[in-house]
């Protein structure tokens, strides 16, 4: 008889992270740096992970759909009931983007971008802005003590690109276990 053998994954990693994720979210809630409205709207999140963002996103809002390209992971979120299969693209994110309408998504977060994305990040985030609604809302954050100091430089100077239809920002979200730097932008029309 085969046995077979379940995905990885690691619930007490989705536990932690879900707790950091909801701490660090209701934070920018309480000083008004992430509308609410947004977050209850069409979420996207880029890197699920173990799921922790996707569970917290969740509880905000019923459409969530998640991008998890590494396959071991995809298959333990399935599995293990952190995201529906139906609510799960395992395409790079900006090949998802691609299959995506302009002004799709309310809010779209990629938190804990890992360094494969630092390398596509100007395309990363130009695509995540163009399937924005207007009013919608962008948050990536980046382990600050892993992000090597020219791509804290080169999101500076995507902030200064300048587009008079965004209103970015870039942050420290301190606490929970690390220092995140934080890219936020805000599609004004």
């Amino acid at each position: 008889m085969e046995s077979k053998v379940e995905p990885f994954y690691y619930k007490p990693a989705l536990e932690v992270r879900a707790f950091a994720v909801k701490e660090k979210f209701y934070r920018l809630l309480e000083e008004g740096l992430v509308d609410e409205s947004n977050l209850r709207g069409r979420v996207l999140d880029i890197g699920v992970g173990y799921g922790g963002s996707y569970t917290v996103l969740r509880q905000f809002s019923d459409d969530v759909t998640g991008i998890e390209p590494q396959g071991e992971f995809a298959e333990g979120l399935i599995c293990n009931g952190i995201v529906p299969a139906d609510k799960l693209s395992r395409k790079s994110p900006l090949g998802y983007l691609e299959s995506q309408h302009d002004g799709t998504f309310d809010f779209i977060s990629g938190l804990l971008l890992s360094k494969e994305h630092y390398m596509q990040l100007q395309k990363l985030y130009k695509a995540s802005l163009s399937k924005l609604k207007v009013g919608g809302q962008l948050l990536f954050t980046f382990d600050r003590s892993v992000m090597p100091k020219n791509y804290v430089i080169s999101l500076t100077e995507i902030l200064n690109e300048g587009d008079d239809k965004v209103l970015p920002s870039l942050l420290e979200l301190k606490g929970f276990g690390q220092d995140d730097i934080a890219l936020m932008a805000t599609k004004s029309h």
